[in-house]
This record gives C-alpha cells, structure tokens and sequence, in this order.
C-alpha cells in the first residue's frame, strides 16, 4: 500500500509541478514532496526560478559540496541546474531537501537567469561570501517556516558559524 501510494503522489506532483524532474524513479516521491514544498511556502522562487531549472542527483560530495547550482549554455539558450548529491537524497529528510533546493534556487535567482549578472565562478571571495550569508539566513528561515526539526536547523547554524558568515534572528 505505501509504494502504491508513494508512486500516486509522484505522479500527482509530477503532474501539478511540471518540473524537470531528472531522477530516478527511486526518489521521484522524496524529490517531488521537496518540490510541493518549495511550491506552498515560496511560490514566487518556485515559479520563477526551480520550475526553469532540471534537478538532478550527482555525486557532488566528490566536491564537497551537498548540493551546487549551474548554467549551461547551449545552442543560444541557458539551461540552469540544481544538482543534489545521492546520499542527500537518501539521507536528509524532505524539508532538508526543499532547503537545498531553495539554496540552490536563490544562487540561480541572483545570477540573474542568464543575464549578464555574475556567477560563483567570477565573484570574488568576499562577493561569495555575502552571498552565502544572504542565501544561508533565507534557508534558514524557510526551514523554521516549514516547521524543520531542530538537528536540520542547528545543521545549518553550525555550518554557517564554520564558515564565519552571519547569523541574522
């Protein structure tokens, strides 16, 4: 009864989210209820920027990274890219994954959807690191918005102090 049911919903929210969705059918139900999240809290992001974007899992931890943002740009046309690492994916709880999704939504958002505006790869250090405080003090309070258990947050709180970026209440 739960896979029958955990496939209905992936394809309910397949249907109503119209994302492109590159995952295997194994996470379709975690990824997609990450997805409806991002939809019901912030549904301006969501429109503007996740539903452009493919998600795609990756081995990013090979990078150190949990989850990054990219563009492609092919054939005159700018393809944007939230890539999650597998065992996030396998891992982390839905509300983690609608955080990293919103993370990864406000890098592309503030890249400016192709425009000339700049990407990771050309900011300076310092223009990164205003980013990331910006970008982590949004996830964080779209994760007490979303109701998230207190490890997911202080995860967060935690990661930011070890980077030395600031921590807005």
């Amino acid at each position: 009864m739960k896979k029958n049911l955990t496939v209905f919903f992936s394809v309910c929210c397949l249907q109503v989210l119209g994302q492109k969705n590159l995952v295997h059918e194994n996470w379709h139900g975690k990824i997609d209820a990450a997805l409806y999240l991002v939809k019901q809290y912030e549904p301006v992001l969501f429109e503007q920027t996740v539903r452009q974007a493919y998600i795609q899992l990756s081995d990013c931890a090979k990078q150190g990274m949990a989850a990054f943002a990219t563009k492609d740009y092919r054939f005159q046309e700018t393809i944007e890219w939230i890539m999650i690492d597998v065992d996030q994916a396998d891992k982390k709880s839905i509300k983690n994954l609608a955080s990293l999704i919103v993370h990864e939504a406000l890098h592309l958002n503030r890249w400016g959807h192709g425009d000339t505006g700049k990407t990771w790869g050309t900011m300076t250090p310092q223009e990164r690191d205003q980013e990331h405080t910006y970008i982590f003090n949004y996830q964080l309070s779209f994760l007490k918005k979303i109701g998230a258990n207190k490890s997911d947050i202080s995860y967060y709180v935690y990661l930011m102090t070890s980077l030395g970026l600031p921590i807005y209440k």
